[in-house]
């Protein structure tokens, strides 16, 4: 993934990081019935910034997105992917 998608240093650090924190067991609860659509955006999205993401679609087509960093050096790497 980290030659396939050009990530920096910091990029892969983050990908580890995220890796790290999957469990083998799945939350209960809303994480659990939620939508793959947007389990399938989230992982894509948490690939290209390099860091883990969370997003929260409600009804009506409205919900948040969550960017998790580490660092102020990480949000800066994540930054520079946004822009």
């Amino acid at each position: 993934q980290v030659v396939r998608q050009g990530l920096s240093v910091r990029g892969a650090e983050s990908l580890v990081r995220k890796l790290q924190h999957r469990g083998p067991a799945k939350k209960k609860g809303a994480a659990a019935k939620a939508d793959p659509d947007i389990r399938r955006l989230e992982n894509e999205l948490a690939e290209k910034l390099g860091a883990p993401v969370n997003i929260r679609h409600g009804r009506g087509g409205k919900g948040s997105l969550e960017i998790r960093y580490s660092s102020l050096d990480e949000l800066e790497g994540i930054l520079k992917h946004i822009k």
